[in-house]
């Protein structure tokens, strides 16, 4: 007899599915989590070096992404490479094509001339200024450098910082500002 529930049991488990909520009595996923989440550790399944980050996307759903020396991995299989490249500058500068962060540590407001985002479609540059003095953006050949939610964006203030990224469109867009 007890066989027979103990096998009922386990038929019956197999066929259920079931949705977990946190601070929430109607959860929409398997797992949903009403508040904030605290992730003290994570494996890492990659024996590479690398500093792994999460995101939430516009269905709130979470993926991931991982950094590495020369590329980085978002979700499960799309690669973006780079080089790995860091330039400091103290007076204006042009933004080449190998410098993929660089940083102001002069002092005074200086240029930074972005090239022809139509070639550099994909790139992604993070600029930071150290300095008290603020970063004057420029496009080349007219295009334009906006902020999807405030516009025309031409301006780093000091001790402050964005991440940019050229598209197809061939204008700039910013994908991250400090302020």
């Amino acid at each position: 007899m007890e066989k027979n529930i103990l096998f009922i049991l386990l038929l019956i488990s197999h066929y259920v599915t079931a949705q977990v909520g946190i601070g929430n009595t109607n959860p929409q996923k398997d797992l949903h989590v009403t508040g904030g989440v605290r992730i003290e550790t994570l494996n890492n399944e990659s024996s590479l070096s690398s500093s792994r980050f999460f995101y939430i996307d516009n269905n709130d759903d979470v993926g991931d992404f991982r950094f590495y020396s020369d590329h980085m991995i978002i979700g499960d299989d799309n690669v973006l490479r780079f080089k790995n490249s860091f330039k400091n500058f103290q007076s204006s500068v042009s933004l080449n094509n190998y410098a993929n962060t660089i940083s102001n540590s002069g002092l005074g407001d200086k240029t930074v001339t972005l090239p022809d985002a139509s070639t550099q479609a994909g790139r992604i540059v993070s600029i930071i200024a150290w300095a008290n003095g603020a970063l004057n953006l420029v496009t080349t050949s007219g295009q334009v450098l906006e902020n999807y939610l405030t516009g025309e964006f031409t301006r780093i203030p000091g001790r402050q910082s964005a991440v940019l990224q050229a598209n197809s469109d061939g204008n700039w867009y910013v994908l991250f500002k400090s302020f």
